[in-house]
This record gives structure tokens, C-alpha cells and sequence, in this order.
């Protein structure tokens, strides 16, 4: 994501969050409580209501970012992680669809590959089962009869294992987590830091 973010809710959400995750990791406090600016010789005495002002401010700037991207975050990250089920890990979807099925891909009274079910804590896999199925090697052409679509879902060991590798990749393959999912890890960490400063303090 360029440093010029043309997306004014992003990157206000962003730059907010690192001036707070820099201020309070790096020990940041107010000189003999009082905020100068020195270019208009301008001096405020409360600078406890200029920290209501900023932590009001960044939880407005997540509202708005929420409000508009609340959709396009969800599509845009599902698309990044089917993609690279799609490329990438395909030949581990099709090794886990037929070692549960124990169905030959396809091939007739097989079955081939539809799409992926994304959700929060459920990723399915949908397939059709054929009862003919026809390639034809010089042109790279096939023809084929479905019979009716199944579902599977990925879990056990060797599903869970295809989840992670593809949300690794989706990560730093595609733009949908850099664009969409960081700034509320940024935010989230912003918020984390105080709060742990201030139990481990008391």
C-alpha cells in the first residue's frame, strides 16, 4: 500500500494508530504538563483534554473507516484466499477431496472442483460428482456430465494445514489483508499498548 493513500478513511485510521503506537511505546509524556507550539506561540495547560481530543478522534477515525469498508473487507479477503486455493494450493485441494471422497478426479464416476465456502470458522469446498467425463488431449478441451454437487469441509489435520498456508499467502501475495485487515491490527495495537502499560502499572 503506497505511503499516498488515496483512500482519506484508511489512512487517517492508519497514521492515527502509529502516532499512538510510537507515543506510548516509546515512552512519550507531556514536558511540565504542557503542549507549546512554538510556530504560532501557542501553549496548552490541560494536555489531558488534548488526549480525550486524540483517543476521541482515533476511535472516529475507526467508526468511519468500519462504515466504509465493512463490506469490502470480507469480499476482498475471500477473494485473495480462494484465488490462491485456486493456483496455488490446488493440487492440495484436489489430494484432500479425493483422499475423503477416495473419488478420482476428472475422470468418470469422478468428480471435479466447483468452488470455496469462506466463512469465519468454516471453509468449504464444493464439488460436483460425474458420471462421464471426456478429455480431449490435443486441444486441451473436456466435456463432462454432472450427476449433483457435494460439499466438503476442510478440517482434520491436512485441512487445517491448507487453511494456514493459504491465509500466509493470501497475506503477502495479495493486497485484500494489507489493504483491509491492517489498519485494524494497527488500531487494535495502538489501543493494546496503554492498556497493558496500566495493569502492568497498577
Amino acid at each position: 500500500m503506497a505511503i499516498q493513500d488515496s483512500d482519506a478513511e484508511r489512512r487517517n485510521l492508519m497514521l492515527s494508530s502509529i502516532g499512538f503506537i510510537l507515543y506510548f511505546s516509546a515512552g512519550g509524556h507531556f514536558v511540565n504538563d504542557q503542549v507549546k507550539i512554538q510556530v504560532v506561540n501557542l501553549a496548552f495547560g490541560k494536555p489531558e483534554l488534548l488526549a480525550i481530543f486524540a483517543w476521541l478522534m482515533l476511535f472516529w477515525f475507526l467508526l468511519r473507516y468500519w462504515q466504509t469498508h465493512k463490506t469490502k473487507a470480507s469480499s476482498a479477503v475471500s477473494n485473495d484466499i480462494e484465488q490462491v486455493l485456486f493456483t496455488d494450493l490446488r493440487k492440495l485441494i484436489i489430494l484432500y477431496v479425493t483422499n475423503r471422497t477416495k473419488l478420482s478426479y476428472e475422470e468418470s464416476n469422478g468428480y471435479i472442483l466447483g468452488r470455496v465456502e469462506i466463512k469465519l470458522l468454516k471453509w468449504t469446498i464444493h464439488y460436483s460428482l460425474v458420471d462421464r467425463f471426456e478429455k480431449n488431449t490435443e486441444d486441451n478441451t473436456y466435456s463432462y456430465h454432472t450427476i449433483q454437487e457435494e460439499e466438503l469441509r476442510l478440517n482434520w489435520f491436512f485441512g487445517v494445514f491448507i487453511i494456514v498456508i493459504a491465509l500466509f499467502l493470501a497475506c503477502f501475495k495479495n493486497t485484500g489483508f494489507t489493504s483491509y485487515i491492517v489498519p485494524y491490527i494497527l488500531f487494535l495495537t495502538a489501543v493494546s499498548i496503554p492498556a497493558l502499560q496500566y495493569i502492568y502499572a497498577c
